[in-house]
């Protein structure tokens, strides 16, 4: 047993050694993907997918861990202050990174091989493709996201969710968490995209709770393989509870009808 994870024990032998084998990927490298990314490199996993097409800008120093003042200036690529921030603390990680969409890196090899996804993009179309692309390969997906908005009366309220895509069990759909309405509604909108209200201890909560939910997947160290799994984030409380419908268990046992693994 390594000196390193001592502490995590708990976890068991066998998943502690695989660490150096199982391939992760991480799709959307703002808030949440950075501090997802900072957790995985300092578990022990060494084997990573990362994709972003965008460049550091100001407005990303609030959220994205990782990132120097230096970056600003350079408008350095967040795969590249992601990839510096992983291997500053594990410097023989192997990291396959692209500055691309996640659309066009689906013939790479390390991404189609992964054992877990983490989505953290912004839309409900994007979601729903790498959903998709998730099923097709049989890769667990585990998606996050956040909204701050302002009602009415002008109070802001923060909301958000961690999904889960499991090939085995209820899609995105199933859930309730994208609708037809929801993909009307945005495609109606498209272009009109404005700015994204984010702050990084809302991140942080929806990031460790993806963690902990993929280690538990990959680990099976509570002695169960999550396959359901959404949970609604209230920003302005800090709290977090089950969806509806599975809180009443109304998905338990019920095959995705949304995709069936041989039409994938």
């Amino acid at each position: 047993m390594k000196e390193r994870n001592s502490r995590q024990t708990f976890l068991g032998e066998g998943f502690l050694k695989s660490l150096e084998d199982e391939k992760v990927a991480l799709v959307g490298l703002g808030g949440g993907g950075s501090l997802i990314a900072a957790s995985l490199i300092h578990i022990g996993f060494k084997n990573f997918f990362i994709c972003d097409p965008d460049y550091f800008e100001e407005s990303n120093i609030n959220r994205l861990l990782g990132a120097h003042f230096t970056d600003i200036q350079a408008g350095t690529p967040k795969v590249e202050i992601i990839s510096r921030m992983m291997r500053s603390v594990e410097p023989n990680v192997n990291i396959t990174l692209r500055r691309k969409k996640w659309q066009d890196c689906i013939d790479v090899k390390e991404f189609k091989k992964s054992k877990i996804i983490f989505s953290c993009l912004d839309d409900f179309s994007n979601r729903m493709q790498i959903e998709a692309f998730a099923r097709k390969n049989g890769i667990v997906l585990i998606d996050i996201g956040l909204s701050i908005k302002k009602d009415g009366g002008g109070s802001h309220h923060s909301m958000g969710q961690i999904v889960l895509s499991h090939p085995d069990g209820p899609c995105f759909k199933c859930l309730d968490f994208i609708t037809d309405k929801d993909l009307e509604v945005e495609a109606s909108k498209y272009g009109d995209v404005g700015s994204r209200p984010q702050v990084i201890w809302a991140n942080s909560i929806l990031a460790n709770c993806a963690i902990g939910l993929g280690v538990e997947i990959l680990s099976e160290w509570t002695g169960r393989i999550p396959k359901i799994f959404y949970k609604h984030f209230d920003g302005n409380s800090l709290s977090l509870f089950d969806n509806l419908k599975v809180e009443k268990g109304v998905l338990e046992g019920k095959r995705c009808k949304h995709y069936k693994k041989n039409e994938l």
